[in-house]
C-alpha cells in the first residue's frame, strides 16, 4: 500500500541555513593557541553559535602538529615495531 502523497500546495521548503564564517591569520606562532581562542571569542560575540569546523592550510595544520607535539611529546601515537 502506498502513502498519499501530500497536496502541493501544504508542500512548504526548508528554509535556507544559515552559514556563518570568519576568516583570521595567527600572526604570533609562540601563542598561536590563544590567538585560536581569541578569534573563536570573536567568532560567538559576533554570531549565535560557537564555531564547529577550523579550516587550515595543510602547511598551517602541520605548524601547529608540530607546535602540539614539542610541547607534549607523549601525544605523539608511535608505532610498536
Amino acid at each position: 500500500m502506498r502513502k498519499k502523497k501530500k497536496d502541493r500546495k501544504d508542500f512548504k521548503p526548508n528554509p535556507p541555513r544559515t552559514f556563518y564564517y570568519m576568516v583570521f591569520c595567527i600572526q604570533n606562532w609562540k601563542e598561536w593557541d590563544r590567538e585560536i581562542d581569541t578569534a573563536v571569542q570573536r567568532f560567538r560575540k559576533k554570531y549565535p553559535v560557537y564555531p564547529r569546523i577550523l579550516l587550515a592550510s595543510i602547511i598551517t595544520l602541520r605548524r601547529i602538529d608540530m607546535r602540539v607535539f614539542t610541547l607534549h611529546p607523549e601525544k605523539l601515537e608511535r608505532e610498536e615495531p
